[in-house]
């Protein structure tokens, strides 16, 4: 009567282990980059709710808000290790602003810029910056 596997049964096992990881690890990989992207949208969400604040208590204007909301202007997202880079841009004297969130980690490199402004537009293309308008959208 035979105990223990043979080097044949052991050989098989690793090579089907080594087949399944190879299928799931890169799935694994794209659900992080879509995971960091929506968190780094909502993060924009949440910046975006902090400039309107901003503007209704400053005579209905965004100029200085990059400089006192914290975590507007330059900021990395998240804390720790970062994978963005979000920046505000005021313009039109204060009436307008864009934030655009750059992929700051090896991780999120090619991923593209998620880009939001003050009038509720956003777009996201992979591999690429791009303008928001009222037909973009983040998807």
């Amino acid at each position: 009567m035979q105990k223990g596997f043979t080097i044949i049964e052991i050989i098989i096992v690793v090579g089907i282990i080594g087949v399944i990881a190879a299928i799931a690890v890169p799935s694994y990989d794209k659900y992080v980059v879509r995971t960091n992207r929506t968190a780094v949208q909502t993060e924009m969400v949440r910046l975006s709710q902090e400039l309107q604040r901003y503007q209704v208590t400053n005579r209905n204007s965004f100029q200085g808000a990059d400089n006192k909301i914290k975590g507007v202007k330059n900021a990395s997202f998240p804390d720790g290790t970062p994978h963005y880079t979000i920046n505000i841009q005021i313009q039109d004297n204060g009436r307008k602003w864009t934030m655009t969130a750059e992929p700051a980690s090896a991780k999120q490199n090619g991923d593209g810029s998620v880009v939001l402004n003050s009038r509720g537009q956003k777009c996201w293309t992979k591999g690429s910056s791009c303008t928001p308008s009222s037909s973009t959208d983040w998807k």
